[in-house]
């Protein structure tokens, strides 16, 4: 089960902070929906009690503290690989 969080606390440059998470980790992937249509990917870059720094993969432009919803998707980054990659260094 996922958790959204409604808001910001902060946007400074790539960076936006979050607060009232709970069971977040460092370098989980989260989910932010602006305008309740455009979707950005980021992950949480610092965590202290129940706030959240989140590195934003895409420009910040568009967003606002109270247009955003925050999703925490509960995994890091991950990537699939073919078994040809076994081995090889």
């Amino acid at each position: 089960m996922s958790i959204e969080y409604m808001g910001l606390a902060d946007i400074n440059g790539p960076l936006v902070a979050i607060e009232g998470i709970r069971d977040g980790a460092y370098d989980e992937i989260v989910e932010i929906t602006v305008d309740q249509k455009e979707k950005k990917l980021g992950r949480i870059v610092e965590m202290y009690k129940d706030k959240a720094v989140v590195q934003v993969f895409e420009n910040t432009d568009n967003m606002s503290l109270t247009n955003c919803r925050v999703r925490l998707t509960g995994h890091p980054m991950e990537i699939g690989l073919s078994e040809d990659l076994l081995g090889r260094t």
